[in-house]
């Protein structure tokens, strides 16, 4: 897991976004690596 911090954001955007890859990697047991800018639209198959 994550070190214990006070408050449970990271404090930093780039940390941020790097620890939310990590856990969201690892709890759905990616082998690739997850976007928030899909390839296709909405929609489309």
């Amino acid at each position: 897991g994550r070190p214990e911090r006070a408050a449970s954001g990271e404090g930093y955007p780039v940390a941020h976004a790097a620890e939310q890859h990590r856990i969201i990697t690892t709890a759905l047991d990616l082998g690739e690596e997850v976007s928030q800018y899909p390839r296709k639209a909405p929609g489309d198959r």
